[in-house]
């Protein structure tokens, strides 16, 4: 009876491909653990379809099971873990115990519009089809004010630079920061604020685009080797960007929204300053499956990524979360149902 070690000795070209294979996923696991963007070639997977990890064990699969038939297992375990984890499926975890909440809820909306290129009645379509209470725009920009009046009769609807934000709810003030880089090594950064009244509580609501990734993913594909020092100044002026609005908001009490295009996946080094103030993602926490909103107008034409994100201070809870459709805009609004909780 052959053992497990005689059968991997006598085809060292298939045990190698799998080992090689598992020795990938396991780098690229470390490296999104650690924080992807310290590296150029995870900073550059996070922008990959990350189905493309799964492929290899398509190929090894026949061949395994026709000459490593005992280790069938696996390709298909790193399959599952490929549409599992590594594609960020995500399915929320209820705990035993229901939290105790305040009653004081929301449903969220953030959206970046492209300038509603494609069509605004398209765009105003996703909010009548999930009716939020609040919904922030970003690539929008003033000159759109009047005819989202129109289309939307009875909002509160408050604008300043790319941004709008349009609330159900009263909104009792607005302000906006310039956060600029003492390094001059990103553009001047604004902020969109706005306070809106819900019961007697004021909530403040931001409303956040941070830089694009495209600069530096274009360095790769246009110049090659050259171009990994493009990459890794973006990935550099992103993460900068991201840290000092993140110290803008570190000292914000009670609780607050922030929603945007961030331009980065959840793993992100991006996502990570905001986690580190206490933010919390609403699709990770409530949401299921995928909850892609870009890439549908690139050449595959489908979404793969998740770069629009609902972030909450503590005093939130997340209750369900979901991505709408690709209808209107280059990217896919986000949509959280968000409460608060009662504070003892």
């Amino acid at each position: 009876m052959k053992t497990y070690k005689t059968i991997w000795r006598s085809h060292p070209w298939l045990s190698s491909l799998l080992a090689l294979y598992l020795l990938s996923l396991i780098a690229i696991s470390v490296a999104n653990t650690i924080g992807p963007d310290r590296w150029w070639w995870s900073g550059l997977n996070l922008y990959l379809p990350q189905w493309i990890w799964a492929v290899p064990s398509v190929v090894l699969i026949p061949f395994i099971f026709a000459y490593l038939r005992r280790w069938i297992w696996v390709p298909i375990g790193c399959i599952l873990y490929v549409v599992g984890p590594l594609m960020g499926f995500c399915y929320p975890v209820r705990l035993s115990t229901a939290p105790i909440i305040s009653g004081q809820s929301l449903r969220v909306m953030t959206y970046n519009v492209k300038w509603g290129k494609e069509s605004w009645q398209a765009i105003v379509q996703h909010i009548h089809e999930n009716d939020p209470d609040l919904a922030l725009f970003q690539d929008a920009g003033t000159g759109y004010v009047p005819t989202l009046q129109k289309l939307l009769p009875g909002w509160h609807i408050r604008a300043e630079s790319q941004y709008i934000i349009l609330s159900r709810l009263p909104i009792v003030n607005q302000s906006f920061l310039t956060i600029t880089s003492p390094l001059g090594d990103f553009p001047n950064t604004i902020l969109f604020r706005c306070d809106i009244l819900l019961g007697k509580r004021i909530i403040p609501v931001y409303d956040l685009h941070l830089l694009s990734p495209r600069v530096g993913l274009n360095d790769i594909r246009y110049y090659k080797d050259d171009g990994i020092d493009g990459l890794l100044n973006n990935v550099d002026r992103r993460v900068r960007q991201a840290d000092a609005v993140a110290q803008v908001l570190r000292n914000q009490k009670g609780p607050y929204i922030l929603t945007g295009d961030l331009n980065a996946p959840v793993q992100s080094m991006v996502c990570r300053a905001f986690n580190g103030i206490g933010l919390h993602d609403a699709f990770s926490e409530a949401g299921v499956g995928y909850g892609y909103t870009y890439g549908h107008d690139l050449r595959l034409h489908y979404d793969f990524m998740r770069i629009d994100h609902i972030m909450l201070s503590k005093e939130w809870q997340a209750l369900h979360s979901h991505a709408g459709s690709s209808l209107g805009s280059q990217h896919c609004p986000v949509f959280a149902d968000i409460t608060l909780k009662k504070i003892e």
